[in-house]
């Protein structure tokens, strides 16, 4: 962040001076800063290179939006290059300019205010029938057609880039990267002069930063349906928007549509008549009776002597009793007994229901065909998988017991995939007088098997060496099929120990396999997991993460099971937030994998209850906390009713759900759930690391909610863990919050003393000439304030304030340092210079989030006092009140 001296500039973080003044007439309640002919009211959006505010033009009595740059962006012509891109055009879907204005050094462009916002925030609103959403696309692809015919190349859709007119017809807008078609390729386009050619990662094509065409904005098209237009529209998607997607979301621009013009063509034949649509349902209504009528007669044809396969519950009643004799010598608490024993029945019942219903609904003379015999295979597999289950049960213990539980309940939803070809249950099997070359012995399938199970129970460590043995077995010409899923079982196993290197050479040895054997499903399993590998693999470039991101589009394309779709969602959600991006596209593709789940009939739980938790968390972070809310609360619900309260993914969701409950204003059932799970944690003695972070965040909520005596029992059993650690990054942060603790509650002395230590352990486990870090520099310096050396206090906090240069404006511990700062220079008599960085505090802090209420308080408290030392006594009791609230 540059430096900067005028006091405006000081009030806010942006580097914009024009902001700075804006916040500060805001804080002293003054009228709306005045841009040229505009009042400038509120800041409506933000992207990575610019700021829009709503504003008031007087002299035409209209509403107005101006769109900035930041600063650092502001002399370099990029703003006037936009305006003219977007301007010379007037389309009904595209975004008005009404003019290009400069104001000093802060050029602005005047558009249309529309009050619906962006596209992002209009399907995420509400969902909307395929009708309606084919009307908006023909709109945007309407607008595109347009710019091409002008040569002008957009570079840029993406749901952020398109806006709602109160018409409800779509605009293009932010032409910052548009180029003409003509230069593009050959480097010479103004926008790349201008530097301000920008790629969106999952809307731009694979060849954006080569040679882009009109084909690639016709892919951000499309890439931008199946993100944000699938998982917003209510019922299936359309064969029409399915072609589509298959032809313009290819890699290779020559498999696209040739032009928009034939995309609006495709579009304008799905708008049917509703008296058509209703044909067409009497004839599938008519179709269905037929069918049923069929069935009616066949129903005497089903055999008597089709009975259910019963190996797997005859072994479970066999070992049923010695299994719960080993899990009490193994000390598996009674909780955790019963709910794995409950687990195990339901999925032994809901693979006899399966067997049952199979012999059930297939006639004799039907048994042969490829589905009933691929149906059968499945639910085989399922029943082995359930015998190797009780083998495993015989050994395991307190530390795999709950993944065990959670293995077993998915288990019981398995055999209703075998059964549902729309689920993918069922398998395509080669035919009769073909099987020799991919079938293998039992003692094969049952290590595979075994290895899965294992992995599943959590025992990965054996699940490795079982995988093994399989990899053994399995190399002999044309066994390539089990030796590709033995590899893939191999390299989970692997990632799942943390062996990330090795894990990935298993896995792209699998996909190598399945590319030899044309197993889709294979291929599709193989890059699902390597996205899940990225998020973990913190040491994976990021260019090669996006590589497996577009390997893994690639494969999930050429299968339609929903449940294989979830989870590529659910890993690619959780690899665009280990690259950096927005949280957007995470929380899209979040959504859209709780959609592929709900067409299931009985979806996984734990699957649903974690993209539950992990929207909660995506809105946590963005301080959407209402929204936040609600996620977060049902997937404790889920977690808490399939797995138990103790299991350890329960205890995770409750973690979120008190810091969900806090944020939302109910400070004493967030302490609760905290003081809840800390109990289980400390039972189970769980990783100090754990520990650490749970004490953390339960004091803060103290403090926050002013529950002193808790916070001080909190800080004392707090304190007695840090005394079994030995020096870590774990210690010293124990002893800053300590120190946070004793400064808050006015123990000045302990705070100095856990603060002097904090700072030991922190060198023993650093070079001393590594600079403190500053949330040791900020605590640091509150207890030396506490103890009255101000002088030494004030360089920590110049120091600190110098480390969270690029924080953000709200960050907790920026606004302590420049609180403490302001403090600091009060009691040294410099009020000229404590008096305007209070007056950002206590703007930042007008509104605060429960976690920042306390510091909200001092704030104002300190800034009273600086205005008391000024003189203006009654500006300092309207904040002393304020700070009362």
């Amino acid at each position: 962040m540059n430096r900067v001296t005028s006091v405006s500039s000081a009030l806010y973080s942006t580097n914009d001076e024009f902001e700075a003044n804006m916040v500060l007439d805001k804080a002293l309640g003054k009228p709306p800063t005045q841009l040229g002919a505009y009042a400038v009211l509120e800041r409506i959006d933000t992207g990575g290179f610019g700021v829009v505010y709503k504003a008031y033009e007087t002299s035409l009595d209209r509403f107005v939006a101006l769109k900035m740059l930041r600063r650092r962006r502001a002399r370099d012509g990029t703003l006037l290059y936009e305006a003219r891109a977007q301007g010379r055009y007037v389309h009904p879907n595209i975004v008005d300019v009404y003019r290009y204005e400069a104001d000093g050094d802060a050029p602005f462009i005047v558009m249309p205010f529309y009050s619906r916002g962006s596209l992002r925030g209009w399907l995420r609103d509400h969902k909307r029938p395929w009708s309606g959403l084919i009307e908006t696309l023909l709109g945007i692809a309407r607008g595109l057609a347009y710019i091409h015919q002008q040569d002008l190349l957009h570079l840029d859709i993406k749901p952020g880039n398109i806006l709602i007119d109160d018409s409800e017809q779509p605009r293009l807008a932010d032409f910052g990267v548009a180029a003409p078609a003509s230069t593009v390729e050959s480097g010479t386009s103004e926008s790349e002069q201008t530097g301000s050619r920008a790629m969106t990662p999952g809307y731009a094509s694979p060849e954006h930063c080569a040679a882009p065409d009109a084909r690639s904005d016709q892919y951000s098209f499309c890439k931008m349906i199946e993100r944000d237009f699938v998982p917003a529209a209510l019922g299936r998607t359309p064969r029409v928007i399915r072609r589509l997607l298959a032809h313009g979301c290819a890699e290779d621009p020559a498999r696209r549509f040739a032009s928009m013009e034939k995309v609006i063509a495709l579009l304008e034949r799905r708008r049917v008549s509703p008296l058509a649509l209703t044909g067409l349902s009497s004839v599938a209504t008519l179709s269905l009776v037929a069918l049923t009528a069929v069935g009616a007669r066949q129903l005497d044809a089903l055999t008597h002597t089709c009975t259910p396969l019963s190996a797997a519950y005859e072994q479970w009643s066999r070992y049923r009793a010695t299994v719960h004799e080993r899990l009490e010598v193994q000390d598996v608490a009674p909780e955790t007994s019963s709910r794995l024993f409950s687990a195990m029945e339901q999925a032994l019942a809901a693979s006899t229901h399966a067997q049952l219903q199979l012999c059930q609904r297939t006639p004799v003379d039907a048994r042969e065909h490829t589905s009933f015999r691929a149906t059968q295979e499945c639910l085989e597999a399922h029943e082995l998988a359930l015998r190797r289950a009780t083998y495993v049960l015989l050994t395991v213990d307190t530390a795999h017991a709950w993944a065990a539980v959670e293995a077993l309940q998915q288990m019981s939803q398995e055999p209703s995939y075998c059964l549902d070809p729309a689920n993918g249950g069922s398998r395509s099997l080669p035919p009769r007088g073909q099987e020799d070359s991919w079938r293998v012995t039992d003692d094969v399938i049952t290590a595979l098997i075994d290895a899965r199970v294992l992995e599943q129970f959590g025992m990965y460590e054996e699940s490795r060496a079982k995988s093994r043995d399989v990899l053994d077995m399995s190399l002999r010409p044309g066994w390539e099929v089990v030796h590709g899923n033995a590899l893939l079982q191999l390299a989970s196993s692997e990632m799942k120990l943390g062996e990330f290197s090795v894990a990935r050479d298993h896995f792209e040895a699998a996909a190598r396999y399945a590319t030899s054997t044309r197993n889709d499903l294979l291929a599709t399993d193989t890059s699902t997991s390597l996205l899940r590998l990225g998020a973990l693999d913190s040491s994976i470039p990021r260019d090669e993460l996006l590589r497996l991101i577009g390997r893994a589009e690639h494969a999930i394309a050429r299968t339609s099971e929903p449940l294989r779709h979830a989870r590529f969602l659910k890993n690619r959600g959780a690899l665009y937030l280990q690259i950096g991006k927005h949280g957007e596209d995470a929380r899209s593709d979040f959504h859209a994998a709780l959609n592929q789940l709900a067409v299931l009939r009985e979806p996984p739980a734990v699957l649903r209850a974690a993209l539950l938790n992990n929207l909660g968390v995506l809105h946590l972070s963005a301080g959407e906390y209402h929204q936040a809310f609600t996620p977060i609360h049902s997937a404790l619900e889920l977690t808490r009713s399939t797995l138990g309260a103790a299991h350890p993914t329960t205890r995770e969701h409750r973690y979120n759900h008190a810091i969900a409950l806090f944020e939302v204003g109910r400070g004493e059932d967030a302490l609760t759930d905290l003081e809840a799970v800390l109990e289980l944690e400390r039972g189970d003695r769980s990783p100090r690391v754990m520990l650490t972070e749970l004490y953390t965040t339960a004091l803060t909520v103290a403090h926050a909610i002013g529950e002193l005596d808790r916070a001080e029992f909190l800080a004392r059993a707090f304190y007695e863990t840090t005394n079994a650690l030995e020096p870590s990054y774990e210690l010293w942060s124990a002893l800053n919050e300590l120190t946070q603790h004793a400064a808050l509650t006015g123990q000045h002395e302990r705070a100095l003393e856990f603060a002097i230590a904090a700072n030991e352990q922190f060198r023993a486990v650093n070079h001393d000439d590594e600079p403190l870090p500053p949330e040791l520099s900020v605590s640091l310096a509150d207890a030396l304030m506490g103890a009255g050396a101000t002088r030494e206090a004030a360089a920590l906090y110049r120091r600190a304030r110098e480390g969270l240069a690029d924080a953000e404006p709200d960050d907790s511990l920026r606004l302590r340092a420049e609180l403490g700062f302001s403090a600091a220079a009060l009691r040294d008599q410099r009020v000229v210079e404590a008096a305007p960085l209070l007056a950002q505090v206590s703007t930042r802090l007008a509104d605060p989030a429960p976690s920042n209420r306390l510091l909200a308080a001092r704030a104002l408290a300190t800034y009273a006092e600086a205005m008391r030392q000024l003189g203006r006594a009654r500006a300092a009791e309207q904040l002393d009140a304020r700070a009362r609230v």
